[in-house]
């Protein structure tokens, strides 16, 4: 029992029946008690599993079960015999001259190294209440994001070969944190979490490669290793030879090292592999200097396996644009500088070009701008902006399932633009994604036939509110049908030219696609174009743009059944002390 702990009498023995329940208020619990031969045990009466009310269940042999999912209890421990659930709060007793008292307290009160071990156990048995309740948990203690990715990472890193969408997820609301309220983190961080359980489950624990001890070969040499190994798809060699790098150079040498060699296979997985690629490097930038090492190996696997646009028809036919591209690398190659210069600035047409039916004309307007140093990071700035435009023109009389197409485009031109933001210098390696991510900005110009009107004029939205919680309020609601999900953009570029917050925009929109039964993608593309829509100024047509290609990817498969949610909003629920169904607060 703990120290001065504080009681409250709740009657006699003789109140208290026999493996029956007898329910109490002790402060804002609701409480379950019964008589176990000579001991009086005291539950939390919500089951820890969905809340429903423990005395509307079974107490026999010591053992209390819950009807509705037939979760069974230790009485004395609370400890679960079905993992599926969790354990229940258990209050100490006493008696005292023939009265009944109960702590006030529960006997464990848990704390941060609680939490921390029930979202390792949770995750290890992929039991999403346990997850959700230890996130839940640790937010409730003001554990840092920091400390959160921290852990989510060495799970991960521990649990499964091959970095994924959990991972993926836990950078991603680790980048979106500054941006969305208490209540969307916690949704956000408990399906990350989730996420990345379900990757690791009934997956062998990874088997460490070392880096190679002794070895004085230069980082051009190991450039050279790289490259060969991720050709013939040789992991361990890879490994090996990242890691060595790895100990040589900061985040800015990997990073050149990575664009150069994951970019030798074009655009693959359809731009999956430099998009994870990116998100754990920008992993590594957020966790101690050393995170390299737990985190490059991860990522090694979907490098070497993945496969390139070289090897699909639509990059080679009717024109083979892998070839084009090859020959305008030449070209890159042989500028002798890529310094930029700040007064440089993008011809005025070149999103008109980046736009258009002419592959060599837009890959040699690329090595123009980058001739007439012009920052790379404004190329590749625009080249996102005209994925966004694709992906917003996207008419819904096309299959569903080609939605994909723009939304692959667009986050991986946002991997590449993420690759020349973080570099220190610009090189080759790193700039050789533009000819790549502009040609796969061209190869979805059919999706945009016919082409989506979208709202433009003010006479779209004349009709519209003009304050924040009226238009975010009749956003939510486009979600809500699919005859409506087609009006969703007007409400963002209302809300946009008005000037309004553009955080509790993307709160709102990133609030939106958690609650829905929704993959990966979609927050996938929240993301991405959160991070491109702030480096545009206010009032840009490209913010613009941005938004409606997001808000009309996701409105399209809305709604949904909103089921997966539901075990985060049943976790922050039992995290207080409230009943939750009625006829518990009746009983």
């Amino acid at each position: 029992m703990k120290r001065n702990q504080s009681w409250t009498r709740i009657g006699t023995l003789d109140t208290i029946p026999e493996s029956e329940p007898h329910l109490v208020t002790v402060g804002e619990r609701r409480l379950m008690v019964y008589r176990d031969g000579e001991h009086i045990r005291a539950l939390d009466n919500r089951c820890p599993h969905m809340g429903f009310p423990l005395n509307k269940g079974e107490i026999k042999d010591g053992v209390v079960t819950c009807y509705w999912h037939h979760a069974r209890f230790d009485g004395d421990s609370g400890c679960a015999f079905d993992l599926f659930a969790d354990d229940i709060p258990v209050f100490d007793t006493r008696v005292d001259n023939d009265s009944v008292f109960i702590a006030n307290s529960p006997r464990h009160t848990p704390d941060k190294a609680y939490y921390v071990k029930r979202l390792n156990k949770g995750m290890e048995q992929n039991i999403p209440i346990i997850i959700a309740k230890s996130v839940v948990g640790l937010l409730g203690l003001n554990v840092t994001i920091g400390e959160l990715v921290e852990l989510l990472t060495e799970f991960g890193q521990k649990n499964h070969e091959n970095w994924s969408s959990g991972m993926t997820m836990v950078v991603m609301a680790a980048n979106l944190w500054p941006r969305i309220s208490p209540e969307t983190r916690t949704y956000f961080l408990v399906e990350a979490a989730r996420q990345l359980a379900t990757d690791c489950q009934n997956r062998s624990s990874r088997r460490d490669r070392l880096s190679m001890n002794g070895n004085d070969a230069d980082l051009e040499r190991l450039r050279t290793w790289l490259k060969k190994w991720v050709q013939v798809r040789h992991r361990d060699g890879a490994e090996r030879t990242l890691l060595t790098a790895a100990e040589r150079v900061g985040v800015d040498g990997i990073n050149e090292l990575l664009a150069d060699g994951v970019n030798d296979r074009f655009c693959s997985d359809t731009g999956h592999t430099f998009d994870f690629t990116n998100k754990a490097l920008q992993l590594i930038s957020m966790l101690e200097i050393d995170s390299a090492q737990k985190v490059l190996p991860v990522i090694i696997p979907e490098i070497t396996r993945a496969r390139g646009a070289e090897e699909s028809s639509a990059w080679r036919s009717p024109i083979d644009l892998i070839e084009l591209i090859k020959r305008h690398e030449c070209e890159l190659r042989e500028i002798e500088a890529y310094r930029s210069n700040t007064e440089a600035t993008l011809q005025k047409d070149f999103l008109t070009i980046l736009l258009e039916d002419q592959p060599k004309k837009i890959l040699g307007a690329i090595l123009e701008q980058i001739k007439a140093r012009v920052d790379p990071s404004l190329i590749a700035r625009e080249i996102a902006h005209a994925a966004a435009i694709r992906l917003a023109h996207f008419p819904t009389s096309n299959d569903i399932n080609d939605w994909f197409n723009p939304a692959h485009t667009l986050n991986f031109a946002h991997a590449v633009h993420c690759f020349i933001l973080r570099a220190e210098s610009q090189s080759f390696a790193t700039l050789r994604g533009l000819l790549t991510a502009a040609m796969a900005v061209y190869l979805d110009r059919f999706l945009n036939i016919p082409a989506a009107r979208l709202p433009t004029s003010e006479r779209d939205m004349a009709s519209l509110p003009n304050n924040v919680e009226a238009l975010l309020k009749g956003l939510r609601a486009c979600f809500d049908s699919t005859d409506t999900a087609i009006d969703a953009p007007r409400w963002a570029v209302r809300y946009l030219r008005l000037g309004h917050p553009e955080s509790l925009l993307i709160d709102t929109i990133t609030d939106i696609t958690l609650r829905e039964d929704l993959d990966f993608h979609k927050i996938q593309s929240i993301e991405a174009v959160a991070e491109e829509s702030m480096l545009w100024p206010t009032g840009s047509s490209a913010k613009e743009h941005l938004y409606k290609g997001a808000i009309r990817y996701i409105a399209a498969h809305c709604p949904t059944r909103r089921s997966r949610s539901k075990i985060a909003q049943i976790a922050i629920r039992l995290q207080g002390r409230e009943p939750i169904h009625k006829f518990e607060q009746l009983a």
